[in-house]
């Protein structure tokens, strides 16, 4: 079995963590993050009015 050399992987990691900071902080993707965040905000709540009408029609058909 091989052994991990440490300092390499630590190397790799930072130079990660260094990428996906820089990518983070693109303007066009931190705008792009921010409607998506804002979508899938409105799709939960809508997805909770779905639920509320399924439940609330189900119980009208109990009457029937």
């Amino acid at each position: 079995m091989n052994k991990i050399d440490n300092a390499k992987l630590i190397a790799s990691v930072t130079r990660g963590i260094g990428r996906v900071d820089f990518v983070a902080q693109d303007p066009p993707v931190a705008k792009a993050g921010l409607r998506a965040l804002r979508d899938v905000r409105q799709a939960a709540k809508s997805c909770g009015q779905l639920a509320n009408e399924v439940r609330s029609s189900l119980l009208r058909s109990a009457d029937i």
